[in-house]
């Protein structure tokens, strides 16, 4: 049996790994709905995968088809901003006094919120926020009046 000396963690008196990762910096931002499809809001942290560039032109070329404020359209702008919202959030993790991050998380939070009591008002309440409130047919209490999440349909060309 081979025995290996081991000193803290070093093997065999060579260091295993040295990982230095610089503090990210604010930036410009993406839109939202450009932030959506690149997978983050920071464009420096935009590293896409070859197959990745090609899925984006193609969503680039196709994206926007229908007329404002149709269903699809703005679920697709709920899912935009609110993938805004969760990157901040991350980069306000590690930069919680970011003046420029704190405005821009502020305008996506009340963006989103509006959103999400349009489509309430339109279709059905997306959480529970939207449930209780004036609605299609005036004030109920309307979770039952959208889809379960389980008979939704996905839209063609998003799996």
């Amino acid at each position: 049996m081979h025995d290996i000396k081991t000193e803290g963690n070093n093997r065999n008196g060579q260091a295993l790994a040295i990982a230095s990762v610089a503090c990210q910096k604010w930036s410009e931002v993406y839109e939202p709905e450009q932030a959506l499809t690149a997978g983050t809001v920071f464009p420096e942290l935009n590293k896409p995968f070859y197959a990745a560039s090609a899925l984006m032109s193609q969503q680039e070329s196709g994206k926007h088809t229908s007329g404002k404020g149709t269903q699809q359209e703005l679920l697709r702008e709920i899912d935009e901003i609110s993938f805004t919202v969760y990157d901040l959030s991350l980069y306000l993790d590690t930069h919680e006094t970011d003046g420029e991050a704190l405005t821009l998380i502020g305008k996506a939070l009340k963006k989103r919120k509006e959103l999400m009591q349009e489509f309430a008002l339109k279709y059905y309440p997306l959480t529970q926020d939207c449930m209780a409130g004036e609605g299609k047919e005036g004030t109920s209490f309307r979770w039952a009046d959208g889809p379960a999440p389980w008979d939704v349909e996905i839209p063609e060309g998003v799996c």
